[in-house]
């Protein structure tokens, strides 16, 4: 049995975990963060999200508190300070948008707190429609260069992710990138070494934690590092099943507000 009496930080991750399947906090979550709190814990968005899309989740969620973003490549402290930023190499920047380009793949760079758009494809709008954003950077293509982005996103049909994926990863490695799938329509190339247990654990350093001192729920491939690192690990039921067989517990799907179980078996510390 393993307990969750030492935990002091909870990671949070959004898309298909906080948010039911339109994309809005549960109403159960915003009270279980709030007695989250009360308890002096730490509660911090964990997401491949830019900070930009983070944050009208957090005042719904009226939650002030440090982001892990962009999968763990950019990480801000409850101050808004920088204390983690990591940029994909140049040569992964040019590999994918060649190849984007040539294959009509919608491509988007994330700088920091933006969301570059070098091209409007079909799937634009599918983008805009999930994470609600309200403006994009856009940029002529002959200006890419100039931009050393905080990760580079592939969004298309998932059987042609997967197939992009299989071009892609050997085209480049482990030691020049780090390829995941957040969604099953979304491919991200992330610095070398770079996942979001790498952006949490620097956020842990910095508030003197260890990482048995953390707790996460995910859903999806993206989180998988996070889930291994941490202390105390959950997962929603509709959780891709590589995720169901990494975690502690299990609890009930996004669509009925299981981050609220979650965070109070912490709080309540009920064994697993």
């Amino acid at each position: 049995m393993k307990s969750s009496s030492k935990i002091r930080m909870i990671a949070l991750d959004l898309d298909g975990t906080l948010l039911t399947d339109e994309r809005r906090p549960h109403p159960r979550v915003k009270d279980a963060i709030r007695v989250a709190l009360q308890a002096g814990l730490h509660v911090v968005l964990a997401s491949g999200r830019s900070p930009k899309t983070l944050r009208p989740i957090q005042q719904e969620l009226e939650l002030e508190g440090p982001v892990v973003a962009c999968n763990g490549s950019y990480v801000l402290s409850q101050e808004g300070e920088c204390l983690f930023d990591r940029r994909v190499s140049d040569r992964v920047r040019e590999t994918v948008s060649a190849y984007a380009r040539q294959e009509q793949v919608q491509f988007f760079l994330y700088l920091q707190d933006q969301v570059l758009v070098f091209e409007e494809l079909e799937w634009l709008a599918e983008y805009v429609r999930r994470v609600k954003i309200d403006e994009f950077r856009h940029e002529p293509w002959d200006r890419l260069g100039e931009f050393q982005p905080t990760k580079v996103l592939l969004m298309d049909q998932p059987d042609r992710i997967q197939a992009h994926r299989s071009f892609l990863e050997p085209e480049l490695g482990p030691e020049e990138c780090e390829v995941t799938v957040s969604e099953p329509v979304y491919l991200e190339f992330l610095p070398a070494g770079v996942t979001k247990a790498a952006g949490l654990q620097a956020l842990a350093d910095h508030c003197g934690l260890a990482s048995d001192e953390v707790a996460a729920i995910g859903d999806y491939h993206n989180d998988l590092e996070m889930l291994r690192w941490c202390g105390y690990s959950g997962a929603v039921d509709n959780a891709h099943p590589e995720i169901l067989s990494a975690v502690n517990r299990v609890f009930p799907s996004n669509n009925h507000g299981g981050v609220a179980d979650f965070i109070f078996s912490i709080v309540y510390n009920q064994e697993t």
